[in-house]
Formats: structure tokens, C-alpha cells, sequence
């Protein structure tokens, strides 16, 4: 029963926090800087602080939204990791 009670718990609870850190850095990376056009640099990536109607005239729309929808993903799932990771703190 040590084990079930001591291991399990510690090694979730560092799993957990291991994909909270990966989820953190991803939404780091798609939020961070925009450097791909040198004449347009920007220091949030475009998909984010504009609106997909930008990229209708190139036909890139559901690129845009498909970015965008991945972005919102994954905000979302670093929202709901760390729900594991509190509950085997707590026990």
C-alpha cells in the first residue's frame, strides 16, 4: 500500500507539472513574436491580434482560423491541466 499511496501521487504530480510547463511554453512560442516578414515585424503573431479577414484577398481564412482555434486550444488545456496536478498536492 506504500506504494500506491506515496509513488503514484509523486509521480503524477511531477508528470503534471512537466505538461504544464509544455503547455506554457507552446502558448509562449504561437503568442510570442512574429519575425517571418521582415518588413513587418510584430511582436504578437498577426492570427492573434488581428482578424482573419485579413488573410481572405490571399485565400489563407482558414489557415487564420485553424491558428487561431489552436491558440484557443491550448489556452483552454492550461487551463484544465494543472486540475490533476492541484488534486495530488492536496492528498
Amino acid at each position: 500500500m506504500f506504494v500506491l499511496h506515496i509513488w503514484w501521487p509523486l509521480l503524477s504530480t511531477v508528470v503534471n507539472a512537466v505538461i504544464v510547463v509544455l503547455w506554457a511554453v507552446s502558448i509562449a512560442g504561437q503568442a510570442g513574436p512574429d519575425h517571418s516578414d521582415p518588413e513587418h515585424p510584430s511582436k504578437v503573431a498577426w492570427y492573434i491580434s488581428k482578424s482573419c479577414d485579413y488573410a481572405i484577398p490571399a485565400g489563407k481564412q482558414h489557415y487564420c482560423l485553424m491558428a487561431k482555434g489552436t491558440f484557443a486550444v491550448t489556452v483552454f488545456m492550461l487551463y484544465v491541466t494543472p486540475t490533476p496536478l492541484q488534486s495530488t498536492i492536496l492528498i
